[in-house]
């Protein structure tokens, strides 16, 4: 089942799994998956918990409806939205974070008043700038997440712009990064230094998933690899997607979905580990 919503003019779906064999041919193939490693599954429809799930920048929450689709046939239901200045949102400026930290806690804590499910068990996923809205939001609410899982987040937006404007301006580089931390501050009310994930990343103790495109030029690895060290843990990963950039991490031949999924699902099955 797929359905609209809105919580605090935030414009949301809500996925849940069906217990129609064959419904979805794509989570019937993780399942198999799942099942070939003898993953614990509960029974086709059976929800084991919920997915909040947060797009990238220029993204929008059915973007995420792939993802929905597998971790629904998985056991479960996603929870997806439409962040600052995307999709349909009525807020005209997004902020990598600042403002958008609140949202998972609310949507999740809406979805379940108008759905009537229970919040609990609950986890977090995002790709790029929802990845790192995800770490940003488990900070912010320790207790109400079981896991946080992220791919392709950043460990500190100012880091993204000024390897960008060197990359594309050269020598005057660090002055164009300048001019637009100053615009963003202008027009945004906060200045990239302030969305640091990698500074709340290390004090998680419920368990991190970061994963990261090998490939990736536009928010390069050293990010990833910062962000995990700094992950106390327990159960932290660390997923390295082979021959990926930063926009094709879900289409390559490495098995993505299956990583999410059973991390996001062994979080929830273990419960002593998330606390």
């Amino acid at each position: 089942m797929i359905q609209a919503f809105e919580v605090s003019g935030h414009p949301c779906l809500i996925c849940e799994p069906s217990s129609v064999q064959g419904s979805s041919p794509k989570g019937g193939l993780l399942r198999q998956q799942l099942a070939a490693e003898n993953f614990p599954l509960g029974p086709l429809g059976e929800v084991s918990g919920t997915a909040v799930l947060l797009h990238g920048h220029s993204g929008c929450k059915e973007d995420h409806l792939p993802v929905a689709e597998r971790l629904c046939a998985a056991g479960l239901r996603c929870l997806l939205v439409d962040l600052p200045a995307h999709g349909t949102s009525p807020i005209k400026f997004a902020t990598f974070g600042r403002i958008e930290s609140t949202i998972p806690r609310e949507v999740l804590l809406g979805a379940a008043q108008t759905f009537g499910f229970s919040p609990q068990p609950a986890v977090l996923f995002g790709v790029s700038q929802g990845g790192a809205i995800a770490l940003l939001a488990a900070h912010l609410d320790p207790t109400m997440w079981a896991a946080v899982a992220e791919i392709s987040a950043f460990a500190s937006l100012d880091r993204v712009i000024d390897h960008k404007a060197r990359g594309v301006f050269g020598p005057l580089g660090s002055m164009f990064a300048g001019a637009i931390n100053g615009l963003v501050k202008s027009r945004a009310s906060f200045h990239p230094s302030e969305i640091r994930p990698l500074d709340v990343v290390r004090a998680l103790h419920i368990p991190v998933l970061v994963g990261h495109g090998e490939e990736d030029t536009l928010v390069t690895l050293d990010h990833a690899e910062e962000i995990f060290r700094a992950a106390p843990g327990p159960g932290k990963d660390y997923l390295l997607i082979k021959k990926a950039g930063h926009s094709d991490v879900f289409v390559t031949n490495a098995p993505v979905y299956k990583a999410i999924a059973k991390f996001l699902l062994g979080a929830i099955q273990r419960p002593s580990i998330s606390k």
